[in-house]
């Protein structure tokens, strides 16, 4: 992906801010909520719609999915100011893993004070793991578990132990384009390393790759905008390096994950074109519950299974049975995680955000992202 000719960026290049990806996360992390806690079965109707919910919750997973391109978008808008900026490598790992670790081990804890007062019957599950497999349970607090041996405490840490990897990939990159490697060619090992992905190999050390076509097509977005105001070529390499990718899949993968990648790539291009009406949607008052749920979006991720199974807990506790009122349980689970996720993202992840943005790395070298 390079270009015979140099180019020049604006004086005011594109910032990479795109404000309405709130939203999107708030769409993301609403499937997942769908998934993990839906009830009955498509054929099951207890209530109006239960069973066209469940049908819809089958979906849901591949809201994490979403959550890894838009992540791919922001980690690229990221990385570019920090080059703006003149920072370094370890400064994008430093501000990443403040991000993730220090709310997940508050997510873990309150997982932990759950089961204790009884209240998380799983907990106990995870307990008898401790004696014998404590290094893997270790290596799970730290997001580095990637044999699955030890019961993880939170169902939410096998994306995030991808994206410590996908992270950890982003910052190797960083380091070699700080060394003078260009951007066209760590552009091209990335759809390189996104094309091996596509072949699901069985091999441990490419478990980092697991959502690595997600997260290059979601980086490819953000390069796409980032070159539209002085370079059509390499926009448009972009946005074919996208579609190249699904057009990929239906040779190498499965019929599943060829469908999923498609999805996923016109779900990419759709922000794309979308883009111009940024400022539209995000002040549109129709779409500011999804903002408000994209920006707990973390916090709910985190701490959904905790407490809706904490929830159902209760619920049996009270009735007897999970499937009586199944619709007065469905509104508990839905209002509970929505209020849960709310108060841990205002007592805990609001104050880790404002320590961690307060933080000042060193400056350094100062340049602009071109292909050449």
């Amino acid at each position: 992906m390079n270009a015979n000719s140099p180019i020049t960026p604006p004086t005011e290049p594109f910032d990479g801010h795109y404000a309405s990806i709130t939203h999107w996360r708030g769409v993301a992390v609403l499937m997942i909520l769908l998934s993990h806690t839906a009830l009955g079965s498509a054929s099951e109707s207890t209530y109006p719609g239960q069973g066209l919910i469940y049908w819809l919750s089958q979906f849901g997973t591949y809201g994490i999915d979403l959550f890894v391109v838009l992540s791919g978008y922001c980690i690229a808008s990221h990385v570019c100011q920090l080059v703006q900026t003149g920072q370094q490598p370890l400064s994008f790992l430093r501000h990443r893993f403040l991000r993730i670790y220090p709310l997940y081990w508050l997510a873990c804890a309150l997982t932990v004070l759950l089961g204790l007062v009884g209240l998380n019957p799983f907990f106990e599950e995870w307990r008898q793991t401790l004696p014998t497999q404590a290094p893997a349970v270790i290596a799970n607090f730290l997001l580095i578990e990637i044999n699955s041996e030890a019961l993880p405490l939170l169902p939410a840490s096998q994306a995030l132990i991808y994206g410590v990897g996908m992270y950890l990939l982003v910052g190797l990159g960083f380091w070699f384009y700080r060394m003078g490697c260009p951007v066209h060619l760590l552009v091209d090992i990335g759809l390189g390393l996104a094309v091996i992905a596509l072949f699901q190999i069985q091999f441990l050390p490419l478990y980092v790759l697991q959502l690595w076509p997600e997260f290059t097509m979601g980086g490819l977005l953000f390069l796409a905008l980032y070159y539209q105001r002085f370079s059509r070529f390499h926009e448009g390499l972009c946005l074919t390096g996208i579609a190249g990718l699904a057009a990929a899949s239906w040779l190498l993968a499965n019929r599943h994950m060829a469908m999923l990648f498609s999805f996923m790539a016109t779900f990419t291009l759709m922000l794309y074109y979308l883009h111009r009406w940024d400022h539209a949607l995000n002040d549109s008052r129709v779409l500011q519950p999804l903002r408000w749920i994209g920006i707990i979006s973390y916090s709910l991720y985190l701490i959904l299974d905790p407490i809706s199974i904490s929830l159902a807990t209760v619920f049996r506790r009270q009735t007897l049975s999970l499937t009586a009122q199944p619709a007065v349980l469905q509104l508990t689970l839905w209002t509970g995680c929505l209020l849960g996720g709310w108060l841990f993202s205002k007592l805990c992840e609001r104050p880790l955000e404002k320590w961690r943005h307060s933080l000042r790395p060193p400056q350094g070298q100062r340049d602009d992202l071109i292909f050449g």
